[in-house]
């Protein structure tokens, strides 16, 4: 026996479920063996761990001692009355559910124990009763989807069609996405004698979702609706589509339709009503560039010239992101050079970015090693690494996804930026944690959007005396973008990735567009990271070779400071400019030794320094050593600019 609130109940007792249930349960026995017991919470999250084991006796023992150290008697009893329910003791959660009752207070509302009463009936087949007890639970709160949903159920097995029909349509109303209530109304059509609006409705199911004729069919009680006129058609999965509806299409993509191992990819054909929809849409995306995204009219017009000639002619394999968005993979045909096929992580990646595959399996399977099965390697375990200037705080912009249009680039924008960015993993991190602390995908669960948003609060915390950062693992490669603020202006990003082989995509894209982004950088980190300036130490260095600028020089050194402040070697580059002329180059780097806690390049700041007024401040900070920087770049922008020497 499951109701609705039981669910909701169970998963507001776990808590956001990271799928760690082991670590949890094991944690909570060592509070209990060094603790000597554990409150009422802890006994209600030991129950439920043990019940989500499908430790049932486990579970029952928990509730007993949670009973002891009085936690909450309605949610004790109301959880027993459904495990003993799971254990066919109707009496013992019948009488479970008088204690529920009889507790009172407003942790269980009466509808919720009504609906459980219905379902207890329902689950010794007491379907009238059910039907009455729902309908009273209704009664006090009619706005409630499932249990419109298990009424409907309840009221068809008695035979009360028409009034299980309006069920039905209450559940999808108080729910759009009740695909459930969907398959039921278009049962009823049939059952009601009307075969040809029932078929009609799972027609269009099935189009929505092919994956749901399979279900249905699976269903025991479609077996008697299989001789119904067209539903033995319909239930039937339809012949694979080829791709030879393509007039153009060339004799190898027979040949590789043909070839044993496509399905093992996890590719499947496209047919030619889902090409057009798709290409429709990948084109229409493109007259702004996808949501989330920061192009140039120059990157934006490469793409529409590449999707002129581009069809989509095959779908596949797909990926589950952390937050449990599903995301295939799209083959393209270009009409004007078929050679080969093209291979679009995403629909949100430029065609600039697909990676040129083959014509064969063995070729369009090592296209995707890369990929799937998706790669996950720790941060100090990713062998490659870039760190590149972006740019200034609000001195260059990123989209609203309010507006579309740019808006000055602060923390809070960036942040935002790179959390709707298509190529970008939900679940960010900042500087207190030193690898990534969220799992490959979460497991699914209620409100999982709020839990991620609650939990990315807790976890982008930093670490007090380190620099300010957020990380966030991209897509496809799982490589680690982190966005660092140095001296409260500079912005740097810092990639760790995987190199990847197919050095070709992004060596043309540098040449196309005049970038330089590393050759063998995996494509997602570099779709993300387009429409930003990716400058890095040598590009700056030469600049600074090339200037006699004192603005110029100052600012170059705390870009590099920023760039490569973990990187000793700098210290050389340092001396070179300690007894410049001019004041800004030396006070700019007294502020860099100051913010990375350089202690003994201040102390021969105290030889060269000519100032009178600058040497004092200098020997002010040296005596009251240099405090660990500690403030939010979301708010504080308020202080002294010459707080720092």
């Amino acid at each position: 026996m499951r109701t609705p609130y039981f669910d909701e109940l169970v998963a507001e007792i776990r808590g956001f479920d990271l799928g760690d249930d082991d670590e949890s349960l094991a944690e909570l026995e060592t509070r209990r063996r060094v603790g000597g017991d554990l409150d009422g919470d802890g006994w209600l999250l030991m129950a439920v761990l043990h019940l989500r084991a499908r430790a049932i006796e486990g579970s029952l023992a928990a509730l007993d001692e949670a009973q002891r150290v009085r936690a909450d008697p309605a949610i004790v009893e109301f959880l027993r009355a459904h495990l003993l329910a799971d254990k066919s003791r109707w009496e013992d959660a019948r009488a479970a559910l008088d204690r529920c009752e009889r507790a009172g207070g407003d942790s269980i509302a009466m509808g919720d124990l009504l609906h459980a009463r219905g379902s207890l009936f329902a689950a010794r087949g007491m379907d009238t009763d059910a039907v009455a007890a729902y309908e009273a639970g209704l009664a006090l709160d009619p706005h409630d989807g499932p249990r419109w949903f298990e009424l409907g159920r309840a009221q068809v097995e008695i035979g009360r069609l028409d009034q299980a029909r309006v069920s039905f349509e209450r559940a999808r109303t108080q729910d759009d996405d009740n695909v459930d209530a969907s398959i039921e109304l278009a049962l009823l059509e049939i059952s009601r004698g009307r075969p040809d609006a029932g078929a009609k409705a799972l027609a269009e199911l099935f189009a929505e979702d092919p994956a749901l004729r399979e279900r249905v069919a699976m269903d025991p009680r479609v077996g008697r609706l299989r001789e119904v006129h067209g539903m033995a058609t319909l239930l039937t999965a339809p012949p694979p589509v080829h791709p030879t509806w393509l007039p153009e299409a060339p004799a190898w993509l027979s040949a590789l339709a043909r070839e044993p191992g496509l399905r093992d990819l996890g590719v499947q054909w496209l047919g030619r009503e889902a090409s057009t929809a798709i290409a429709e849409r990948v084109r229409g995306a493109w007259d702004k560039g996808p949501s989330g995204t920061v192009h140039t009219e120059t990157t934006l017009a490469a793409a529409r010239e590449r999707l002129a000639t581009m069809v989509p002619i095959a779908r596949g394999p797909s990926i589950t992101s952390r937050d449990r968005i599903e995301q295939p993979m799209l083959w393209w045909l270009d009409r004007s050079h078929p050679d080969r096929l093209w291979l679009a992580l995403a629909e949100a990646y430029p065609p600039f970015l697909w990676i040129p595959s083959g014509t064969r399996v063995v070729e369009l399977g090592t296209t995707l090693a890369e990929f799937v099965p998706r790669p996950r390697l720790p941060r100090l375990e990713l062998p490659a690494c870039a760190r590149r200037f972006i740019g200034y705080r609000l001195q260059f912009g990123v989209p609203s996804p309010y507006t579309g249009e740019l808006e000055p680039a602060n923390a809070h924008e960036l942040d935002r930026h790179f959390a709707i960015n298509p190529f970008v993993e939900a679940g960010a991190w900042g500087s207190l944690y030193d690898d990534d602390p969220w799992p490959d995908e979460l497991p699914e669960q209620p409100k999982l959007q709020l839990k991620i948003g609650a939990r990315e609060r807790r976890v982008t915390a930093q670490q007090r005396g380190r620099v300010w950062s957020i990380s966030r693992r991209t897509r496809h490669s799982r490589s680690i973008l982190t966005i660092e603020l140095h001296h409260r202006d500079v912005f740097i990003a810092e990639v760790r990735y995987r190199p990847s082989e197919r050095t070709e995509v992004v060596t043309a894209m540098n040449r196309e567009f005049g970038c330089d982004f590393p050759k063998d950088m995996p494509v997602d980190v570099v779709a993300a990271l387009l429409g930003f300036r990716f400058e890095s130490s040598r590009d700056l260095e030469s600049q600074l070779d090339a200037t006699s600028d004192p603005e110029i020089i100052a600012g170059l050194l705390q870009v590099l400071s920023a760039l490569r402040h973990s990187d000793l070697g700098i210290v050389r580059l340092y001396r070179r400019y300690l007894d410049h002329p001019a004041e800004v180059v030396r006070s700019t780097l007294y502020n860099v030794f100051v913010a990375h806690n350089h202690e003994s390049l201040l102390e021969e700041a105290t030889v060269t320094e000519r100032d009178a007024d600058v040497l004092a401040q200098i020997e002010a900070v040296l005596d009251e050593g240099i405090a660990a920087i500690e403030w939010d770049p979301y708010n504080d922008y308020d202080l002294d600019e010459g707080d720092a020497p």
